[in-house]
């Protein structure tokens, strides 16, 4: 809707308060859309939105223009999102990179290795938030970190009152095992192979998040192909 008139504090406040009314019906409609004449108010309304632990899939935008004249609309839903949303997935990071092993390997004893290395990393993990690892059997392993986003200290107590704290995967990164050579293998040996090729998806669900996802999958590279410092030293 467009705010009617003009009221004290414009369509940001009008539009603010249609969020705060929206809290007491989001079991009932799945999706709230509000259309502002002016860009700039895009930007408190989304503070706003993510203040209440709604993530980057749970919110949209887009633009309406008809002639001269543009509009500006955003939507924003109480539901859980897909943990691989397209919204979520950080396209421009989407990267590969080789592992190579110390003898030829099948290819379930590859996937296992990289399981191991990554379990291990998950593991010794210090920065404060869990990560869990799946591997779905193929060849997709999967790191996820789930933790709660920050809330306004102003909204804490009504929002834990109200149960409207919405429990959402931060951070996801999917590998996908590539380029494996089970044919006659790397180094002659049929069905195995000495290096594989591993392709990165990462997807963010708060922009909170997205500096940690940069670290986490660059360090995930370097403990998983064994090229970062640790690694190293250790064979010097």
């Amino acid at each position: 809707s467009v705010y009617p008139g003009n009221p004290i504090g414009g369509e940001v406040k009008f539009v603010l308060d249609m969020i705060h009314g929206s809290l007491h019906h989001k079991n009932d409609i799945t999706w709230f859309t509000a259309m502002l004449g002016k860009k700039s108010s895009l930007i408190p309304i989304e503070k706003e939105l993510e203040s209440l632990g709604l993530s980057r899939a749970c919110i949209r935008k887009t633009e309406f223009v008809q002639g001269k004249h543009i509009r500006w609309g955003i939507a924003w839903t109480f539901r859980h999102p897909a943990i691989r949303s397209k919204v979520a997935l950080i396209e421009d990071k989407v990267m590969s990179f080789n592992v190579k092993f110390d003898k030829p390997l099948l290819r379930n004893e590859a996937l296992n290795k990289l399981s191991n290395r990554i379990n291990v990393f998950c593991a010794h993990n210090k920065k404060g938030s869990e990560l869990k690892f799946y591997h779905n059997g193929e060849d997709r392993l999967t790191v996820e970190d789930l933790f709660q986003p920050s809330i306004k200290a102003s909204d804490k107590k009504e929002v834990k009152t109200q149960n409207q704290i919405i429990p959402h995967h931060q951070l996801l990164i999917d590998m996908y095992v590539e380029n494996q050579d089970v044919g006659n293998g790397n180094n002659g040996e049929s069905g195995k192979t000495d290096s594989v090729t591993i392709r990165l998806e990462c997807y963010c669900h708060h922009k909170s998040a997205m500096g940690r996802i940069h670290n986490l999958r660059n360090q995930l590279t370097g403990e998983i192909a064994r090229t970062n410092r640790r690694w190293r030293r250790r064979s010097k």
